[in-house]
């Protein structure tokens, strides 16, 4: 599933699953492009400002939401989230559309795309994305990346024997 949604949309794909405060990449399907993302597995990310932490976070229960929070978000770029009533606004977006985006929160010029992959119980276990340059992830090409990242998700998720989808 990570290699056909690597060729769909070019860009490097990643499951990931969360690790206390980040996010672990577990399995990966790297693209060819000359400028791409190199997410070797176990490489770790914060939950506040990546798309996969940021996915992680959106399905927590609130109290673990408010207690990660509380432990820090420090800015890494200038568009990193930093403020707890922000983040939680995003939080809600991100339960609502099914996916999460990082346009340069964690490193300038890179942009991720991630969704929730859930079990049998409909718990969310892991997330499946996409990340590459900012050149190529554009605002204007998003909506059909979310939509091969969520599909993906979903494959993923009914494998394990979900039968809602991507936390719903």
């Amino acid at each position: 599933i990570l290699a056909r949604l690597m060729e769909e949309t070019g860009e490097t794909a990643t499951l990931c699953v969360r690790h206390e405060d980040t996010a672990i990449v577990i399995a990966r399907a790297e693209c060819t492009n000359p400028l791409r993302t190199v997410a070797q597995i176990g490489h770790t990310g914060p939950l506040y400002c990546t798309a996969h932490g940021k996915v992680m976070l959106a399905y927590l229960p609130e109290p673990e939401v408010a207690t990660t929070l509380a432990r820090g978000m420090p800015a890494l770029t200038d568009l990193t989230v930093t403020d707890p009533a922000r983040m939680a606004e995003e939080l809600v977006r991100i339960r609502a559309q099914g996916f999460a985006l990082d346009a340069g929160e964690r490193e300038p010029g890179l942009v991720s795309i991630a969704a929730p992959v859930c079990d049998a119980a409909g718990r969310v276990v892991a997330t499946c994305g996409v990340s590459g340059s900012g050149q190529r992830m554009r605002v204007e090409v998003l909506p059909a990346l979310a939509a091969k990242v969520t599909a993906a998700a979903a494959a993923l998720s009914a494998q394990l024997g979900c039968r809602a989808p991507n936390g719903r």
